[in-house]
């Protein structure tokens, strides 16, 4: 069922997805360089004017769907979550260019991408749940956590 344009939060078709695609090409295009939520959202408002002047309820959405975003992006290893000396922010870098002694540790556990196809091809359009990747990724059950 399609939405009418005056019950989406902002009136553009596939809004998340061309956040998501947004957020994805920051990344890609300056790859060394690391993002916070805040600086994520500051880019996509320079590349999409739709997104300027949000209400309370426009700019939570959009910090969910940086999220999760980012979310799909480590779980297709593209992106990983790095901690800094000099920052207490959360932060993401292009996971190529993670270079670890370089003031930044990857804090983005193997647990937390992909590994098998079926995996890969849940995580491809959209985030998948932990547990979901835990299971896809053939992991073990493990205790009542993990059911």
């Amino acid at each position: 069922m399609k939405k009418d344009l005056q019950e989406m939060v902002w009136p553009v078709e596939n809004y998340t997805d061309k956040i998501h695609t947004g957020i994805k090409t920051m990344f890609q295009l300056r790859h060394w360089l690391t993002f916070t939520i805040p600086q994520m959202r500051e880019h996509l408002v320079r590349g999409y004017p739709w997104l300027a002047n949000p209400t309370a309820k426009q700019t939570e959405l959009l910090d969910k769907i940086i999220k999760t975003g980012i979310q799909k992006l480590i779980q297709s290893g593209k992106v990983k979550k790095v901690l800094s000396v000099v920052s207490v922010e959360p932060q993401w870098q292009w996971a190529a260019d993670v270079v670890e002694n370089d003031g930044f540790t990857n804090v983005t556990s193997e647990d937390s991408v992909a590994q098998t196809d079926e995996a890969k091809k849940a995580a491809g359009r959209r985030a998948i749940g932990g547990r979901t990747l835990w299971k896809l990724n053939g992991k073990a059950c493990l205790g009542l956590l993990h059911k």
